[in-house]
């Protein structure tokens, strides 16, 4: 955005108005995402030096701490800004509200980042300098110190308690991942997915292994997928059959027999979602006849376009077009969007054009936006207009495309 007002010599009126009004977040906010960014042009606005921008940003930091207590809003531009200063600044505020409270945490993450461009211990040896002089300063150290302290107690007592094996998974807090995963023999998977507790959890796919199980299943040899395949076509089980489908989220299936294309179709919601996230990485009919089966609304919504990203066939634009939808909701619009961006750009066939620019028109999200500009441009079809309109979006890399301004670095 700054790169784009400084090209067009507008900074002059834009700036300042930007500065009075950066805290006025829209009133549909996703959480705190606007403020956040303004926190950012803040930051570079204040670096440059410009009237009220640093004041604004100590506002929006200060507010944030009352608004969302969890966050840290400007926190980081602050630092970058005032450097020692501004890392005092918000650690002072830190350890007074952990006083105040009487929180036994508070945030230290930020730490590392300033070691990163300062050295190890950096951040700490500026706190303690500082520590005799503030007693905010000391709060949050003394605060700090008692924080770590309890995690290596807590490292240590689990040390001594734990007799698991190395490759054992641990059955008893389902929601972790199992040690050594990566080395899991297929046998102790398959046991793994039926042994441990039937979750029916508010996250399913932290409870349910999804993310390890697919990291297992990247790496696993053709013999253990044939295995687990096997397995998967027996069980009558949805949490089961989710599980196993997760496995498949990051690989094509060795086969794919009758009975897992049929999982598409499925009466739980889940499970289908997880066989559209496997079923996109194999070319195949069948999938293909379910996934134009199931251009439907709430099926589009909850992934179904998946089935076509492999599975493809010149002429499926026309049925695709016909079912598209625009959800109220921004996260249906952009899990919409999403899939049909990656449709396109595995088909990448001109047909797709009208395809391509319906997420280019209606997509919420600026990368999806990007894929498909990429897409269409790799094919030579990228209207005129949209060339011209492209060298000033938002996002740097579609500027750069059509030779639009760069923002330096």
């Amino acid at each position: 955005m700054i790169g784009m007002i400084d090209e067009a010599g507008a900074g002059r009126d834009l700036y300042p108005e930007f500065i009075e009004h950066a805290h006025d977040a829209p009133v549909d906010d996703h959480d705190f995402w606007h403020l956040s960014q303004r926190g950012t042009l803040l930051g570079t606005l204040a670096s440059r030096g410009l009237d009220g921008a640093r004041a604004a940003l100590d506002r929006l930091f200060h507010e944030g701490r009352k608004q969302h207590p969890n966050e840290l809003l400007g926190a980081l531009d602050i630092i970058k800004v005032n450097g020692d200063k501004g890392l005092l600044q918000v650690c002072a505020v830190l350890g007074n509200e952990a006083h105040e409270n009487s929180d036994d945490t508070v945030d230290d993450w930020f730490l590392n980042d300033f070691d990163e461009d300062r050295g190890d211990s950096a951040a700490v040896k500026v706190l303690q300098a500082e520590r005799h002089h503030s007693q905010g300063i000391d709060r949050y150290l003394s605060t700090r110190e008692t924080m770590l302290a309890a995690r290596q107690a807590d490292k240590q007592a689990k040390t001594r308690t734990s007799q698991l094996d190395e490759t054992t998974p641990k059955i008893s807090d389902y929601a972790k991942v199992p040690r050594a995963f990566h080395n899991l023999p297929v046998e102790k998977v398959i046991d793994w997915v039926r042994d441990a507790p039937q979750i029916e959890g508010q996250f399913p796919s932290s409870v349910e292994g999804r993310g390890w199980l697919r990291r297992w299943g990247i790496k696993a040899n053709e013999t253990a997928l044939e295995e687990v395949l096997s397995t998967l076509d027996k069980t009558d089980s949805a949490i089961e059959q989710r599980r196993y489908l997760s496995i498949f989220s990051g690989r094509p299936m060795p086969q794919v027999s009758d009975r897992v294309v049929q999982l598409a179709e499925s009466g739980d919601e889940r499970v289908r979602s997880r066989a559209y996230a496997a079923l996109k990485n194999v070319s195949d009919p069948r999938v293909r006849a379910v996934g134009l089966r199931s251009l439907i609304p709430e099926r589009i919504k909850n992934g179904a376009l998946e089935l076509l990203q492999s599975s493809y066939a010149l002429g499926d634009h026309e049925a695709i077009e016909a079912a598209l939808i625009v959800p109220d909701d921004a996260d249906d619009l952009h899990s919409v969007v999403f899939d049909l961006a990656d449709v396109c750009a595995t088909a990448k066939h001109p047909e797709c054009l009208a395809l391509m620019l319906f997420v280019y028109e209606y997509s919420p999200c600026g990368n999806c936006r990007g894929k498909v500009v990429a897409t269409m441009a790799e094919l030579g079809v990228a209207p005129t207009w949209l060339s011209d309109e492209g060298r000033f979006d938002a996002m740097e890399d579609i500027r750069g495309r059509f030779g639009g301004p760069r923002l330096e670095d």
